[in-house]
């Protein structure tokens, strides 16, 4: 009888310890709620938040300040633990944004502030020159004519100021009696394509760079009506030497091995996860049935 009852007794401390794992395994190891709401302040944390006065106001703090800043540093951890007890970091954007770009930090951090190599620099050049390249600039005046006000007649007078421009010597501020009046300059001085695009839009600033110097020539239309055009300066694209554009280059060579950082430290992060893509979610990650 008693051995039955010893058996009887092992078999239930048995079960009671295999329930113990169980709940172990699902939940975790037991943690106290003093631990969680247990904040320890050491001096490594004041020397922290004195070197970060002194960065802010390049001075050490004074005993004040020190006290002040240091009671601003056990606020801000008590309320973040709350926030985290309370379950605010999930499910909100400015969070998730936030710790995203902590983790880019992480892997920007990895690139080295290593020395390039003039050699670097002129071959990281070479392949990409276009992206350097200083673009054309011209300088021109023109005489604006009104389609709105002058219908089907204003390329014959377009052609017809031309012919008076080309005998006489012109004057930026007359230019206008030639034509009618325009909103904006009648002349403009070393414009890239770009600026007279904004201006103009995209057919005058590609037809006003074909334009053969010194001499009227037109119609050239735009946005605003047609253009009687005059162009004395025109500057040729040119790539400049690659000592003048260093400090450009360099900054471009290290935003790239930045970048492709961030991509190498995601993928590797990505490896250690599995992604489960339900619903549309596949068709839209491929572009959708025809795309």
């Amino acid at each position: 009888m008693k051995k039955i009852w010893i058996n009887r007794l092992s078999h239930i401390f048995l079960f009671g310890f295999l329930l113990f794992v169980v709940i172990l395994i699902i939940l975790g190891p037991p943690t106290s709620e003093d631990d969680q709401r247990r904040v320890v302040i050491t001096d490594q944390d004041v020397a922290q938040v004195g070197v970060a006065f002194m960065r802010t106001w390049q001075r050490e703090p004074t005993l004040s300040e020190l006290r002040s800043q240091l009671q601003q540093y056990i606020r801000e951890e008590v309320l973040y633990r709350e926030a985290l007890s309370r379950g605010y970091d999930k499910d909100d954007m400015i969070v998730r944004r936030t710790l995203m770009r902590k983790m880019e930090f992480l892997a920007e951090g990895q690139v080295d502030a290593k020395d390039i190599s003039d050699e670097e620099i002129q071959a990281y050049l070479a392949i990409r020159p276009e992206k350097y390249r200083i673009p054309p600039r011209i300088s021109f005046a023109h005489v604006y004519f009104n389609r709105d006000k002058r219908g089907s007649e204003t390329e014959r007078d377009v052609k017809a100021a031309i012919a008076r421009l080309d005998q006489q010597e012109f004057d930026f501020r007359q230019l206008q009696q030639f034509g009618d009046r325009f909103m904006l300059q009648n002349h403009y001085v070393s414009q890239s394509p770009q600026e007279i695009r904004a201006q103009f839009g995209e057919e005058f600033a590609t037809q006003v760079f074909q334009l053969s110097p010194d001499q009227w020539q037109g119609p050239v239309p735009s946005g605003y009506g047609l253009h009687a055009v005059y162009v004395y300066d025109l500057e040729e694209p040119y790539l400049p030497e690659w000592d003048q554009i260093k400090d450009r280059i360099l900054a471009d060579m290290l935003l790239e091995e930045r970048n492709a950082a961030k991509d190498q430290y995601y993928t590797e992060i990505l490896r250690q996860y599995q992604l489960v893509y339900r619903g549309s979610v596949p068709d839209i990650l491929r572009g959708g049935e025809g795309n």
